[in-house]
């Protein structure tokens, strides 16, 4: 047992590298993407991208519960095996049973599998699901409808998310079998040449002045950056991975895991769709400063935190010991950080945005603290929802979300103004969220 425990320790530590590379990559996408947007289109036009933006990257945030899951799955499935060979057949044999071990894995086989022993392969069902998710985006087409008014290319928009859809789940369903299995470099190189390849194509975009739609399948594109990987033998060997978990039991775990993250998803990636959806189209089509102070304000903290996610589960799906104590410490320096980042942010934010984006984007100081420290709280709902996913209560993650995105809607539609109701609506409903969740952890662990 002390060798394995080594050897997941070591896996770990190797992991901050690759995966901050990654979320650093993601961070910087996002923040220049925006930029050549704001400064290659229309205020209207911009709008209307960042509404295709949100809406894309929100129903990929539904199914980003996917890579969650297959993280937690194998990852929990190669700690039992591991268990199970260390207290019976590799104390006997050590090398013949390392020996089997390295043909399995490269087999895709659970090691040491004990009781009914299936062979699932986590890849083929997020294709499943990514395949189904893609037919409900073409389904819901009277909605879009409404969120993209006044566009007529609203058909290819649709279609665009679908395909962004179906190919992010494949692409999730293997960042999950990385990070379950270890494999932090080949999970780096992942998360960090998606987010890069979107902003070539964006750049490209914007530096010939293409058409609006062009930018949105520019964006989808990217989410094929996988199929470049799969050449590599290793890659593909991965890619075959299969665990011992019953396919139904899997597909279940997965369904809760995004029903968490479905949640997540409007307040994350779609906030603007809420803002849409709430608002007279005519105020909504001049809120091109806020929503890019909304995207601006959390990109520093939330991107690089989307990529560290799997790491943070791999660590408390091996030390759940730890949960009580780690959950009160996240709590303390997310609060700091959001704290020290909305004073900046209220100091320097209006003449930064003026500069960068232009001086319609420049906004109010207290809007922009505001916002900060609604990223602060959007950033520990994430984390603890994490941890909670980690310990397996998939009801308390799904629970803390849900009190989340109802308090947020609920407030959105107050009858306030729009700058108000978004801020109000940022801070309240995840710092409830995250109150439940670090509730719950603290009761369950005592």
């Amino acid at each position: 047992m002390m060798s394995t425990a080594a050897g997941q320790s070591s896996e770990t530590a190797g992991a901050a590298l690759p995966v901050a590379l990654g979320g650093a990559s993601g961070a910087l996408s996002g923040f220049f993407i925006t930029v050549v947007s704001a400064r290659s289109l229309s205020p209207a036009d911009n709008t209307l991208f960042l509404t295709f933006w949100a809406a894309l990257f929100a129903i990929i945030a539904i199914v980003a519960g996917l890579q969650n899951e297959v993280t937690r799955a194998v990852r929990r499935d190669r700690v039992e095996g591991c268990e199970r060979v260390e207290s019976g057949e590799r104390m006997e044999n050590p090398e013949r049973v390392e020996n089997r071990d390295r043909v399995e894995s490269r087999a895709g086989v659970d090691s040491g599998a004990a009781g009914p022993r299936y062979r699932t392969s986590p890849v083929l069902i997020c294709a499943g699901v990514g395949v189904c998710a893609a037919l409900l985006v073409l389904a819901a087409t009277p909605l879009w409808l409404r969120v993209f008014h006044g566009f007529s290319g609203h058909g290819l928009l649709i279609a665009f998310i679908a395909l962004g859809v179906l190919l992010n789940s494949v692409h999730l369903g293997l960042l999950g079998v990385f990070a379950g299995r270890g494999k932090w470099k080949i999970f780096g190189t992942l998360t960090s040449l998606e987010p890069a390849l979107r902003f070539l194509f964006i750049a490209v975009a914007g530096y010939l002045s293409l058409a609006l739609h062009l930018y949105a399948l520019a964006c989808v594109l990217a989410c094929g950056t996988w199929l470049l990987l799969s050449a590599a033998p290793g890659v593909r060997a991965l890619a075959r991975t299969r665990i011992n978990i019953a396919p139904r039991g899997l597909v279940r775990r997965l369904l809760l895991a995004m029903a968490a993250t479905g949640a997540s998803a409007l307040l994350i990636n779609g906030f603007p769709l809420l803002m849409s959806l709430t608002t007279e189209p005519v105020v909504f089509s001049e809120a091109a400063p806020l929503i890019q102070a909304v995207s601006v304000t959390r990109a520093p903290l939330m991107l690089p935190l989307v990529a560290f996610q799997s790491m943070v589960i791999t660590v408390f799906v091996q030390h759940p010991e730890r949960t009580r104590g780690y959950v009160l410490r996240l709590a303390v320096i997310v609060g700091g950080i959001g704290g020290i980042g909305a004073l900046a942010a209220a100091a320097c934010g209006p003449w930064l945005m003026a500069v960068i984006f232009g001086p319609a984007y420049a906004n109010t100081p207290l809007i922009l603290g505001f916002l900060v420290l609604a990223a602060a709280c959007l950033a520990l709902l994430t984390l603890t929802g994490a941890v909670a996913l980690a310990a397996d209560h998939h009801r308390l993650n799904i629970l803390g979300w849900c009190v989340a995105l109802v308090v947020s809607v609920a407030i959105m539609l107050l009858p306030v103004c729009l700058e108000t109701r978004t801020v109000a609506s940022l801070v309240v409903g995840p710092l409830l969220g995250s109150i439940c969740h670090i509730f719950g952890l603290v009761r369950r662990t005592r």
